[in-house]
């Protein structure tokens, strides 16, 4: 096996990976996206019920 082919073997091998790995970060990332909007969507939820105790607790 001369010298490109192997550095072309081992150029292939480590785009392969590099992509799977950025494939998996990519769906971790839109994942965390996800959460991160459900837990803004309960932290506005909260926030709407306090007010409601709040103008109550005023009256």
């Amino acid at each position: 096996m001369s010298l490109d082919l192997a550095f072309n073997v081992a150029l292939s091998l480590l785009s392969a990976l590099g992509g799977l790995w950025l494939k998996s970060v990519s769906e971790e990332l839109r994942r965390l996206q996800l959460m991160t909007g459900m837990m803004q969507d309960v932290k506005d939820s909260i926030q709407r019920i306090d007010n409601k105790f709040d103008r109550k607790a005023d009256k």
